[in-house]
């Protein structure tokens, strides 16, 4: 028994709703099915009759907020399987797979079916090769396997090592673990997560006047509308994460950002200026920053997405003008993304 996949939905339900998706050798792994980056799909580009691979495609959503020559530099290191997403191409392929658009004219239908992955059930392998592996277990058995040739034997030992790879990569401590047991020394209290606001407000955004009505409470209030004095240093609130109670602080300013501070900051909210990463430590590299941080931008339904925010890997929520009891809505969806990201392992350059 066997099922098959198309890459181009596969990959727009993982970037759309902000899933995990694994880069190890070569290959993309969306959860336990794995795609070479050399895998065409259907998707074509407007100047050429060719095909973009997964892997061009993954690799340009990763990196569209690179500059032009940034980006190209780093697709040419990329390897097989990742070439340029031509500049006619770019605003298509981040609509589509962020989740703006569901149709586009770029998708060949003819091509699709060609481009199927088949996954074959583990019930339902080869016997006669589940024979063979069961034995290879110990260096005695491996080697005494009969019938066995030396290519299988390197074929097999390679792939192996590249599963455990992953396996060790995924098993992983998650981010969120790995804050709570940091260094950072408190005489009352644990280390605290970090989520950072802007320090100016937007209609429709959030900053330091309206954070906690919002992530605390699921209630969105006009920051403009907010009176009296505010308290200075972080904002603090609880929440309970998979039955545990977790401290969380807010900051709106990072000039006194210490390593300790970076360390823990979990989620940052976006307004589009590059600006406001003046000074950090990945401001030339965004997207190492969203990598390491989860990233989010915060709007009214009917106002434009800021064009600069379209260019980054952020997650978009978008909130009713008028509709407050849809607020919770929108806070439970923040709280699932930043869940997800948290008890993932934390990304480390290579």
């Amino acid at each position: 028994m066997s099922t098959h996949h198309d890459p181009i939905s596969l990959l727009k339900d993982y970037m759309s709703n902000s899933k995990k998706i694994d880069s190890v050798g070569g290959k993309l792994y969306f959860n336990n099915l794995e795609i070479p980056l050399t895998h065409l799909t259907a998707w074509k580009p407007k100047q050429s009759g060719k095909q973009y691979s997964i892997g061009s495609l993954w690799f340009f959503l990763q990196n569209s907020g690179l500059n032009k020559g940034d980006y190209a530099r780093a697709a040419s290191k990329a390897g097989a399987g990742v070439e340029m997403v031509s500049i006619p191409d770019r605003s298509e392929v981040l609509a589509y797979f962020q989740g703006g658009k569901d149709t586009t004219d770029c998708i060949d239908e003819e091509l699709r079916a060609s481009t199927l992955i088949e996954k074959v059930a583990e019930e339902t392998k080869n016997a006669s090769r589940e024979a063979l592996e069961r034995p290879l277990c110990t260096k005695e058995s491996l080697l005494q396997t009969p019938s066995c040739s030396y290519k299988y034997l390197l074929t097999y030992c390679k792939d192996n090592l590249k599963h455990n790879k992953r396996q060790r990569e995924v098993s992983a401590t998650s981010l969120l673990e790995e804050i709570l047991s940091g260094p950072d020394n408190h005489p009352e209290h644990q280390p605290r997560p970090i989520i950072i606001v802007p320090s100016t407000s937007i209609p429709g955004g959030i900053c330091y006047a309206n954070a906690l009505e919002f992530l605390e409470k699921g209630n969105y209030v006009d920051p403009n509308s907010v009176t009296g004095i505010m308290p200075s240093g972080p904002l603090c609130f609880n929440k309970k994460i998979k039955g545990r109670m977790i401290t969380f602080e807010v900051y709106d300013q990072t000039l006194g950002f210490s390593k300790g501070h970076w360390r823990r900051a979990v989620a940052v909210f976006v307004q589009g200026p590059r600006y406001q990463f003046k000074d950090w430590p990945l401001a030339n590299d965004l997207i190492t920053l969203f990598l390491t941080m989860r990233g989010f931008y915060l709007n009214y339904q009917d106002s434009p997405i800021e064009e600069n925010v379209k260019k980054l890997y952020v997650k978009i929520l978008q909130i009713s003008r008028n509709k407050r009891h849809l607020d919770k809505t929108i806070q439970h969806e923040f709280w699932s993304d930043l869940e997800k990201f948290i008890f993932s392992p934390r990304y480390k350059s290579k």
